[in-house]
């Protein structure tokens, strides 16, 4: 399908909710959707089946959702909720596992962390 029959959302143009693109947020999830993007090698998804697409934009909300938590987290914030916290690392953990995104730790780092005593 060519990109004048699609619809706003798909070309881009327009997100699902009017929301202000220029806010920080929206800003920060799109770097953070484009990051993913390049990690995936296929700049603005081009390339990504669908689903893969659909799955780095949950992955990236996911992501923005607990960088917003981490920062009530350190800000002592009352209103942060550890439960929430540790579901949203989860599921960005299968997210990024069903993308192919596997953590990379250094095998020195991992020895050096078994000898650490917590």
């Amino acid at each position: 399908m060519d990109k004048y029959h699609r619809s706003a959302v798909t070309n881009g143009s327009l997100w699902i909710e009017k929301i202000d693109q220029r806010s920080a947020l929206a800003r920060r999830y799109r770097d953070l959707l484009n990051g993913l993007y390049d990690e995936l090698h296929a700049p603005g998804g081009d390339g990504l089946p669908l689903i893969e697409q659909a799955a780095a934009k949950r992955l990236a909300g996911v992501l923005t959702r607990l960088e917003i938590a981490e920062g009530k987290m350190v800000s002592g914030d009352a209103t942060f909720d550890d439960i929430a916290y540790t579901a949203l690392i989860k599921l960005a953990t299968k997210l990024s596992y069903r993308l192919g995104l596997e953590p990379r730790v250094d095998e020195l780092e991992l020895r050096q962390m078994g000898r650490r005593r917590w």
